[in-house]
């Protein structure tokens, strides 16, 4: 053997036993994988995972904070993101904060800056704080510059400045971000905000908040700067927001089918145009069961809720300018700082509480304070109750006893999804006071019309005294055709539907109505139908398709309808539930979407919100 084959032999075995070394020793613990995350437990393992594209797709698991101050070993001042430098280096992993805060994090540079590049479609963070951030770049975000994947449980407090799609939590999301919130300072010039800087097509942001100030020129929020095609529910924001055009206390620029739904403003709005107290301006989107009551000063298009707007805001209220609002403008309701401080103003808003909302409430009325939502427990003192659709009722008990509550009355009900001896619905959901007592509605399966006391026919009609039973006839067309009679009030609470009820509409993608039309009859009886909700869903590629939408998608010319009260219907296309809006050329009503029959002595309570044919 040769001394260069010796030393060569040499060579590779020290290369293999440093890589093996530097293998296990990178990481605190773990192999990567979704089972064993990477465990990060110092500053220098927390810089390695951009350093290598081989991680960019692993797993990694925070197991204490890590201080990445300058002045300390490890720390450093970095010139642009620690992880996912480039477009080609996306982040398409999964990290864990596990509670755990990454403190002084900072970067000066005059490119994109934030903690990580670029989060892709695959990416994941949750539970994880920055503190102490000092961010500077052209684009920023102090947890990402882009955002595609999924935010979850996040937070950031610092500051954060650059140019463009500046914002404390992130600079551009294109994905999800539910309940984080930014105590940032954000300082910037376009489409700046306190925790988005802008939000793009099918983006959703949801239970998340910003409480620090934001200052920039054009499209300026207080929770994002520019919005579009983006759901943003249940939001709030408390801090001042000032620029020059498009400011606006929750998002500065909302537009093409951007939706705001269950959100408020309560910081000072400042500005020269298109200056709002929750909107600066508001172009082909929508507002719903949202306020504001800051106030709003500026020059040209200003409003105490929307500043400039070709649109509505629906079920909107805000604090009239001489309680120390914004000016009355036409979009929304103006209200009295007393007024502010009391449910029974707020037409079609389901506080906790109420006696009149479905199983799950959006707001609380503080004690001579203006309302806050429900998932705000340190003001509420709420707790989340388990959702527990689906489960066996071992497994919800269990679900409730862990969480503080009492099981209460359990009862069956017919549903035609859920299995037998599984939950259908419990009330209340959403948030209630520990020790609540949740009340437990079982599955008996599919209803059987064989058994129910009526024939069908004129003379002795099919009884309905449930929603179970009334649901069943979407299942049922060969009985569209018969006689129905309501016998008691029917709550439709807990059940959400995406088309008709009755007679649906068989194929939306089709022009004109596709299906069987209901040609029997239906007598009310004076009775209640309470809580009818439908959602639709919407195409992935936002396309135009039919939606006929109510308790009936088509009565035919030989059907009557008689003595039906609809009461606290609530029909949406695609606000909350949905990350997209409907554009449809179909029909909506709360009765019935078409009608080639006859209807009398009929009543309608509720509100629908759609673009598109609408009637009540």
């Amino acid at each position: 053997m040769s001394e260069i084959t010796k030393i060569s032999g040499i060579m590779l075995m020290l290369c293999l036993i440093l890589q093996s070394s530097a293998l296990s020793t990178e990481f605190a613990g773990g192999t990567g994988k979704p089972s064993d995350p990477y465990q990060i437990a110092t500053a220098e393992q927390l810089v390695s995972i951009g350093s290598d594209a081989n991680l960019l797709d692993k797993h990694f698991v925070l197991v204490n904070d890590i201080d990445l101050d300058p002045n300390l070993p490890g720390g450093q001042v970095f010139y642009g993101p620690v992880i996912g430098q480039s477009s080609e280096a996306l982040f398409e992993g999964v990290f864990y904060g596990n509670g755990h805060n990454i403190l002084n994090l900072t970067i000066d540079s005059n490119t994109p800056s934030g903690l990580i590049g670029e989060i892709g479609s695959n990416g994941q963070l949750s539970n994880l704080g920055l503190i102490g951030v000092s961010i500077s770049g052209f684009k920023a975000g102090s947890l990402a510059v882009i955002n595609k994947g999924s935010i979850r449980d996040c937070y950031a407090a610092g500051t954060v400045s650059g140019y463009y799609d500046v914002g404390g939590l992130v600079g551009i999301n294109w994905g999800s971000v539910t309940g984080s919130y930014s105590i940032c300072d954000v300082m910037g010039d376009w489409n700046v905000g306190g925790l988005i800087g802008s939000s793009r097509m099918e983006s959703e942001i949801s239970y998340c908040h910003a409480t620090g100030s934001v200052t920039g020129e054009r499209k300026v929020g207080g929770l994002v700067g520019d919005a579009s095609s983006t759901l943003v529910s249940q939001c709030y924001t408390t801090g001042p927001t000032s620029g020059n055009r498009d400011v606006g206390g929750l998002i500065g620029h909302c537009t093409f089918r951007c939706m705001i739904t269950y959100c408020y403003a309560t910081g000072s709005v400042d500005g020269d145009n298109n200056v709002g107290g929750l909107v600066g301006s508001l172009l082909s989107a929508s507002i719903v069961l949202s306020y504001a009551n800051g106030s709003v000063s500026g020059a040209e298009d200003v409003g105490g809720l929307v500043g400039f707007c070709f649109e509505e805001a629906y079920l909107c209220y805000f604090l009239k300018a001489e309680d120390g609002g914004g000016p009355d403008n036409g979009y929304g309701t103006a209200i009295t700082q007393s007024d502010i401080t009391q449910p029974a103003n707020f037409v079609g808003w389901d506080f906790y509480g109420g006696s009149l909302d479905g199983l799950e409430d959006h707001w609380f009325m503080p004690p001579n304070s203006p309302p806050v939502l429900v998932w705000q427990t340190d003001i509420t003192g709420l707790i989340a109750v388990p959702t527990l659709a689906g489960l066996t009722f071992n497994e919800a008990e269990t679900a409730l006893t862990n969480a503080g509550f009492i099981v209460g009355t359990v009862e069956y009900d017919y549903d035609r999804a859920v299995p037998a001896d599984h939950v259908v619905w419990s009330k209340p959901a959403g948030y209630a006071m520990t020790g609540t007592i949740v009340n437990i509605v079982l599955s008996s399966g599919t209803y059987n019309w064989a058994g129910n006391p009526g024939q069908g026919n004129s003379e002795e009609p099919y009884q309905i005294s449930s929603a179970s039973q009334l649901e069943s006839l979407a299942d049922h067309p060969g009985l569209w055709d018969k006689h129905f009679i309501l016998i008691d009030d029917v709550n439709m609470a807990g059940r959400t539907y995406q088309t008709a009820l009755i007679a649906a509409d068989a194929n939306s993608a089709e022009g004109g109505f596709q299906g069987t039309p209901f040609t029997g009859s239906f007598d009310g009886n004076g009775f209640v139908i309470s809580h009818l909700k439908i959602e639709p869903d919407v195409p992935s590629d936002f396309g135009f398709f039919r939606a006929d939408l109510g308790l009936f998608g088509k009565i035919g010319a030989e059907s009557n309808i008689h003595r039906v009260r609809l009461e606290n219907v609530q029909i949406t296309t695609g606000i909350p539930g949905t990350q997209r809006y409907l554009r449809s050329i179909g029909a909506i009503g709360a009765l019935a979407a078409e009608n080639e029959g006859t209807i009398s002595d009929c009543s309608v309570t509720g509100h629908i919100i759609a673009r598109q044919h609408t009637f009540g």
